[in-house]
């Protein structure tokens, strides 16, 4: 897919088309659900192709900024932009976390003719509850990152350290224990600085953050082994909220609904707590 997207399709239209044929024998082979480019198979597949990103190198050799394709996909799809698309395909696991991953329960497209691997008009639907955090652009992560510092940093240099452990802070040495950063007060300005990493994949460059209502929207954490002991990641959608549309059948009132923004990525080893006191709302909702 990444060197698919690489080639600069002339017309939008026919990003879908073009590799329906492969499509059509990958469904054969695996019997996986085609939705606009997504694979709808099992729970790790459906979440990993939903974090699409715009590649790297299509940023570093400073090729035309990504386009809205306007070609009738939902924005979930990575058929909406125009721009070279990298997944993550290495060996990674996610880490089920019942109660906190989201659920689905809804998932539809609008097709341009009965090709179910081709063209889409009309865009398409994926019911989802999940948790959702107020994101109003890249300082929220900042505002994370002090949440509870005085907490996150006492547990680390428990779990990783021990009591009484040596922990550097600028190239000096403090002979530090667990309580000295149960106060906020106390913490030197820098430490924990580099607790939690994150990169954001925004494909609009000049994103106008005060467009709208904007939430986090938590999806998983990865790991490089299946039980790991550091290296996890977390993976988040951003959304922006668009409207509200009648809820399912059997269901009363509305839902809002949200399109993709992009897709944020924090690591590190004191990562975000996906909790109710930490700011977090498990809400039902659609995107498009």
């Amino acid at each position: 897919m990444q060197s698919y997207t690489s080639r600069h399709i002339t017309y939008p239209s026919d990003i879908l088309p073009g590799i329906s044929g492969l499509a059509r024998e990958v469904h054969n082979l695996t019997g996986a659900r085609y939705l606009a480019g997504i694979w709808d198979g099992h729970p790790d597949t459906f979440i990993r192709s939903l974090l699409w990103r715009v590649s790297d190198g299509w940023i570093a050799g400073h090729k035309k900024p990504a386009n809205a394709a306007d070609n009738g996909s939902p924005t979930w799809s990575w058929a909406s932009i125009q721009a070279e698309i990298a997944q993550n395909t290495l060996e990674t696991f996610r880490i089920s976390q019942p109660g906190v991953d989201p659920e689905f329960f809804l998932k539809e497209v609008k097709l341009a003719s009965s090709n179910p691997f081709g063209q889409v008009r009309g865009g398409g639907k994926l019911g989802v509850v999940g948790y959702v955090h107020t994101y109003t652009g890249p300082e929220t992560f900042a505002t994370f990152r002090e949440r509870r510092k005085a907490e996150r940093i006492a547990k680390s240099i428990k779990d990783y350290c021990g009591e009484g452990s040596h922990i550097a802070i600028n190239e000096d040495s403090y002979d530090v224990s667990v309580d000295h950063y149960n106060d906020a007060a106390t913490i030197p300005a820098d430490a924990g600085d580099e607790d939690l990493e994150v990169d954001l994949d925004i494909p609009n460059k000049s994103y106008n953050w005060s467009a709208g209502k904007h939430v986090l929207l938590f999806m998983c954490r990865w790991a490089g082994e299946p039980k790991p002991d550091f290296g996890v990641e977390q993976e988040f959608l951003v959304l922006r909220r668009v409207g509200s549309l009648r809820a399912v059948k059997g269901e009363k009132g509305r839902r809002d609904v949200f399109v993709r923004v992009g897709i944020a990525e924090a690591r590190g080893p004191d990562l975000l707590d996906i909790t109710v006191q930490e700011g977090w709302e498990r809400k039902r909702m659609f995107l498009v």
